[in-house]
């Protein structure tokens, strides 16, 4: 049997709320474009697989720059565009779709709760998580260039293991993000307690 920790309260708290995970897209731009995924209250995420872009959020100073292998998320659902370009053609979103050189493709998934979009797992983390490739954690680069290897596998049962690939990912970017919920143990005792799951 696996030894598990004796009071594991990430996953007490992500059982106890329910977590729902899975894509938005995965679309591969050229030329001009720009988009965002805020607007519908989820966490959301971007997984660069090939070329580089930009993300632009208000209050960072600056765009700040992604290649292939970095993550980005959103925890906050927060006013962003990521783009070919570091500067903005307005706020519309605009995406030219297709692989002429050069390209970059993009995963954009979301993490949400069904017990209620307000919660203290996604309020204690900080405006936005980034993970760069070169400095990911094993568990994360490995997930992440699975999760890339089956957006292009039309298999059958491909759907179902996108949502579990990308349910393991949102708890490593916790892991290696050190969120307050991981570094505070007792916060996340709190919401289970709340949450009326048993002992």
């Amino acid at each position: 049997m696996l030894d598990y920790p004796e009071e594991d309260f990430l996953s007490s708290a992500l059982c106890a709320y329910r977590m729902r995970t899975g894509l938005y897209s995965t679309p591969t731009l050229c030329r001009d474009w720009q988009f965002g995924t805020m607007g519908d209250g989820r966490a959301s995420f971007h997984l660069i697989g090939e070329g580089d872009c930009w993300v632009h959020m208000r209050g960072i100073g600056g765009p700040i720059h992604l290649v292939a292998g970095d993550l980005f998320m959103f925890p906050h659902d927060d006013w962003h565009l990521i783009s070919g370009a570091s500067t903005l053609r307005g706020t519309e979103n605009r995406m030219t779709m297709g692989t002429e050189i050069p390209f970059t493709s993009v995963i954009c998934g979301y993490v949400e709760f069904i017990a209620g979009r307000m919660n203290p797992i996604l309020s204690a983390l900080p405006p936005f998580i980034l993970i760069r490739g070169i400095d990911a954690l094993p568990s994360v680069d490995s997930l992440s260039k699975l999760l890339l290897l089956e957006t292009k596998n039309y298999a059958i049962g491909t759907r179902c293991v996108i949502d579990k690939l990308v349910d393991a990912l949102f708890v490593m970017v916790l892991r290696q993000g050190r969120s307050n919920c991981l570094r505070r143990p007792q916060q996340c005792q709190r919401v289970r307690l709340r949450s009326g799951s048993p002992n």
